[in-house]
């Protein structure tokens, strides 16, 4: 079941370092791993009965919000490759 347990979106994030954004990164993953767990074998019909309301006010169904959640990520891949870079540089 979805929305079963309501998380508080975050408004700040300590990222003023390649070490503690990356931590924020795998807090989101494992966020993320958790939310789908136990829903891999949905059908088509029960992702699209599936529906999500943005903080922004837009409507989703789990097949959107999961491509827009994928987008956004690889929107923002030169900054997470910047970081890792950084944070193998400093190990």
């Amino acid at each position: 079941e979805f929305n079963k347990h309501w998380v508080e979106r975050k408004e700040q994030y300590d990222v003023n370092d390649p070490e503690t954004a990356c931590a924020e990164f795998d807090k989101m993953l494992v966020y993320t791993v958790g939310t789908l767990e136990n829903k891999w074998n949905l059908t088509f019909e029960d992702v699209l009965k599936h529906e999500i309301k943005a903080f922004w006010g837009q409507v989703f169904d789990l097949e959107q919000m999961l491509e827009h959640a994928i987008v956004h990520i690889l929107r923002h891949r030169r900054q997470i490759e910047r970081f890792l870079l950084k944070m193998n540089a400093v190990s």
